[in-house]
């Protein structure tokens, strides 16, 4: 009789614990945070700028492919930034402000796009092109694993 009653609290144990990791999707691993997902090797995809001068009714967008580019977040605030065609890189520095923004090289970027596969990160501006007249850049980063 105990020998059943031992099999039968041991198989309740075991549904429990499979009803406890349904309950929390599955997952044993916690999220990542927003620095452990920038960490890592990225390669280049494109920058898009985009400008507008209201007053002179102008907006136009420039796409300029990266892909020769990859961009290592390293810990301690440093990036590598390699051009595959040349083999010559260089070190910038990052650092994350929030999870929604961050310095890279000495300017403050929203982050608008974070996943295991794309990373999408935007500077804004302005330019004064004098009279009064105002150009607003936005310049948007786009990384990809």
């Amino acid at each position: 009789m105990k020998k059943v009653l031992l099999i039968a609290f041991a198989a309740m144990t075991l549904v429990a614990c499979k009803k406890d990791d349904k309950d929390n999707g599955g997952s044993t691993t916690p999220a990542q945070t927003t620095e452990e997902k920038i960490l890592g090797d990225w390669d280049g995809d494109v920058i898009r700028q985009r400008e507008v001068v209201v007053d002179l009714s102008i907006d136009t967008t420039v796409t300029t492919d990266i892909s020769n580019y990859q961009f290592e977040f390293k810990t301690g605030n440093i990036i590598t930034l390699t051009d595959a065609s040349s083999s010559q890189s260089q070190d910038l520095s990052w650092s994350l402000l929030s999870d929604d923004r961050m310095t890279f090289d000495g300017d403050t970027f929203d982050i608008v796009k974070l996943t295991s596969s794309e990373f999408d990160f935007v500077l804004q501006f302005d330019v004064d092109l004098g009279g009064g007249v105002i150009d607003n850049v936005t310049q948007t980063i786009e990384l990809v694993k």
